[in-house]
């Protein structure tokens, strides 16, 4: 805290972390730990910690694979986004990738993203 940081900053960082990424960290810790490299041990070591609270267990089921389930609030919405019956609806989501690169091997990009769809099924149109 040399650079100007003081307990009612150490207050905000604490707050803002548990806000934005359901981390929670101790203050006392926080400063304790008078280095950038020590708070981000402190912080990698909290968001292990509470790692499982956070994140549903995913478990895969192969045998219901192409059986209903529910969509998740983000699903929904772009769901309902190609709908045309809405306003500013029959919309598709889509994602756009570019890169430059004058070593590609885009023989090998092509098989490996091959490999990648055979093994998840959502890639799959």
């Amino acid at each position: 805290f040399e650079l100007g940081g003081h307990s009612l900053l150490a207050i905000q960082v604490v707050n803002r972390l548990q806000a934005t990424s359901g981390v929670t960290v101790e203050l006392g810790r926080l400063l304790a730990t008078p280095t950038i490299g020590g708070m981000a041990e402190e912080l990698r070591a909290a968001g292990a910690a509470g790692a499982d609270d956070r994140l549903p267990t995913v478990v895969p089921r192969p045998d219901q694979r192409y059986e209903p389930f529910p969509l998740t609030e983000m699903q929904q919405a772009q769901w309902i986004g190609r709908l045309s019956s809405f306003d500013m609806g029959g919309v598709a989501p889509h994602l756009y990738f570019e890169f430059d690169s004058r070593t590609i091997e885009t023989a090998r990009l092509e098989r490996a993203w091959q490999r990648v769809v055979e093994r998840h099924d959502m890639l799959r149109m």
